[in-house]
């Protein structure tokens, strides 16, 4: 095949549409087959993996998929995690939208990602940890990307770029650059040659997630020859055994090689962050289906004993049954001689907690509290102990049903900006279930006219903000609720949500720079999908909106460029992407901006459904001089803590949905 690329990081730089994003694939597919039979079309190549994946998300639901013959990406994050949270789940949303949307044989690329050790050679400060940092950050990056289903990986760069490393080998060069000349090999250089010897032509044989929760692996096959690749993901030493027959081998992430010795048809491996591999064990070591059941919960029947293993953990099932007190997780199972002790018939089972218990707001608008729902998916009734402050109160959920609660929040344990709730089962496992504090926002089901009239809204929709306490950026003065203050109003309906601000301001003066809207009058607004346990939002879509100078149409346009980094303005958005209107009455002093946005432009229907929630936040930027929006002393105001433009983490208000 021949392979073509027509995009190298559109994140960064894209300013049209979704719609003709799709078209120009559309016309380069139709092109490129015409002129070579053997042409395969990778596409879009995004920088950041989470932003390509929402971007994805939106246009696979275009039609992209058609015209595309595979997938090519880089995996970057912006934020300093281990791959394990930076690349895992992104990657696994990424090969899910393919198979769904272009078939599970579709290959996907990943050509460019790599990390550095923050470190400046040039003053002789790297430390053997921060090498050894780079090298484990590097190697698991890239081994997860090919066991979560990528079929190519490339590590960035060949030599440092710059003082803070970046590549495979130090970059000797007075000026670090790209394209060195002088270079010395670091430990890294030998990390991607073992992984490169070892790996390079083997196919994917799938996740290894049994040998406890804080070891992670991925096996491999050449020709039939097994290879694990299994690490440690909390930077401690871990001790797993393995089933396996002899004549298997170690080699770590140096090329060092050893012997294992077969013990009761098992080896030990002691695992650290950096990758090992363990080398020529049989498939038929390896699970070849997986199975669910709750503790308690009997298998299906097997004329030998099983036993259960994760890590140096094992556990014997007496009669084919699931241990009550056998601690959930993902275990390695398998069918074990009565005489000889031989292990066969390895299947990988979850154990799942029965209970599942869940936090969250009231609909009841009228009240603040909280529910507590705990569902039961076990065959048995069961009961659990509910801590609320320093008292327990037993809750009964009865077989295949759910149980509730209701609680005000000064009942609840307010923990890092998130109300948390424990229970504890019948067998002393224990169970957490979390809100963020963060405000619920006020919104009805509506559906208004976008046409700058806040008259089609209802008053009593509406809730004011002001002051100099509402202030959250303020280099000029506030002379009063004339000069700067708003209302807004939120709402939706099946289709959209809809938004209102009607900002009191004496002096309208609009951005004089396109790419930086949020130094004049103007209001940036995200929307978030997927609110995570740590507060971070699985996807987020930011959006600014101002009246230009001449008062004509309203500018609506994408902001991209992930946080920490400066937001850049993209794509113009037209009305099958957001509706909206700004209106401004000068007389009156007031700026009124209007908008709706389809649901589906947020999240799908399923995934709206799962989560229920919409994050929601806002700023309202004004500025009544020339000089201060080239001095960037403007005044703001947000809505739920702002829009996340300059956050890492925004904190974002929380949109109840009730959708049908």
């Amino acid at each position: 095949h021949n392979y073509y690329q027509i995009q190298w990081e559109p994140d960064w730089y894209w300013l049209g549409s979704d719609e003709q994003l799709v078209q120009m694939y559309r016309t380069a597919y139709q092109s490129i087959h015409a002129a070579d039979p053997n042409a395969q079309l990778l596409g879009c190549n995004f920088g950041v993996l989470q932003t390509g994946n929402d971007w994805m998300a939106r246009m696979f639901r275009l039609g992209l998929g058609k015209w595309m013959d595979g997938i090519v990406t880089h995996a970057y994050y912006t934020y300093k995690a281990p791959p394990e949270i930076g690349i895992r789940p992104q990657m696994q949303r990424l090969v899910q939208m393919v198979h769904q949307y272009m078939g599970p044989d579709t290959m996907i690329m990943h050509s460019e990602w790599g990390d550095h050790w923050d470190g400046d050679y040039v003053t002789q400060s790297i430390s053997p940890d921060q090498l050894r940092d780079e090298m484990s950050h590097n190697l698991r990056g890239h081994l997860i990307v090919l066991g979560e289903g990528a079929d190519a990986t490339w590590f960035f760069y060949a030599a440092d770029l710059g003082k803070r490393g970046g590549g495979m080998a130090f970059n000797l060069e007075p000026n670090p650059r790209y394209g060195p000349t002088i270079i010395s090999p670091k430990p890294l250089t030998m990390g991607v040659a073992t992984m490169t010897r070892l790996l390079e032509g083997t196919t994917n044989l799938g996740v290894i997630d049994y040998m406890g929760v804080n070891v992670l692996g991925y096996a491999f096959d050449r020709d039939g020859q097994t290879i694990l690749a299994l690490w440690s993901t909390d930077g401690k030493s871990h001790t797993i055994k393995l089933p396996a027959q002899n004549n298997v081998r170690l080699c770590d992430s140096f090329g060092n090689s050893s012997a294992l010795i077969t013990d009761a048809h098992m080896i030990t491996v002691t695992l650290s962050d950096l990758p090992s591999y363990v080398i020529g064990l049989s498939r038929d070591c390896l699970p070849n289906q997986t199975v669910q059941a709750y503790p308690g919960q009997s298998l299906e029947q097997s004329s030998s004993p099983m036993l259960a293993m994760r890590g140096a953990q094992t556990a014997t099932l007496l009669s084919n049954q699931v241990p009550t007190l056998m601690q959930t997780g993902t275990w390695l199972l398998a069918s074990q001689h009565p005489q000889t002790g031989e292990l066969s018939n390895f299947k990988r089972l979850v154990v799942a907690n029965a209970l599942k218990m869940k936090l969250m707001p009231t609909k009841d608008k009228t009240t603040s509290g909280y529910q507590l729902q705990v569902q039961n998916f076990s065959d048995q009734d069961q009961t659990v102990k509910v801590q609320i402050q320093n008292e327990f109160q037993t809750l009964a959920i009865p077989t295949n049903k759910s149980s509730t609660l209701f609680l005000e929040g000064s009942q609840l344990q307010l923990d890092d900006g998130f109300y948390r709730l424990n229970a504890w089962d019948q067998a002393g496992r224990k169970l957490t279930a979390s809100v963020s504090a963060r405000s619920l926002l006020n919104t009805f089901t509506h559906t208004p006219k976008i046409d700058g009239n806040w008259r089609d809204w209802q008053l009593e929709m509406f809730q004011r903000v002001g002051g100099d306490e509402a202030l959250v950026y303020r280099k000029a003065p506030l002379i009063g609720p004339k000069d700067f203050s708003f209302d807004y109003a939120l709402a939706h309906d099946d289709k959209a949500l809809y938004g209102i601000f009607k900002v009191s301001d004496d002096t309208h003066l609009p951005p004089t720079n396109p790419n930086q809207t949020w130094r004049g009058d103007s209001i940036q607004i995200t929307f978030g999908l997927d609110l995570r346990a740590n507060g971070d939002w699985g996807s987020l879509r930011r959006i600014s909106l101002h009246l230009p100078t001449d008062q004509q149409a309203a500018i609506a346009r994408e902001v991209i460029g992930p946080p920490p980094i400066p937001p850049v303005m993209g794509q113009l958005l037209d009305d099958s992407q957001l509706r909206c209107r700004v209106q401004r009455d000068d007389q009156a002093g007031m700026t009124v901006y209007e908008f709706a946005i389809p649901l589906s432009q947020i999240g799908s229907k399923d995934q709206l459904a799962k989560y229920k929630h919409i994050g929601f936040g806002a700023l309202i930027n004004d500025a009544d001089t020339l000089e201060q929006i080239s001095d960037d002393a403007r005044k703001t105001m947000t809505v739920a803590e702002g829009a996340g433009l300059f956050s890492l983490h925004p904190k974002l208000g929380l949109f109840p949905l009730d959708i049908k």
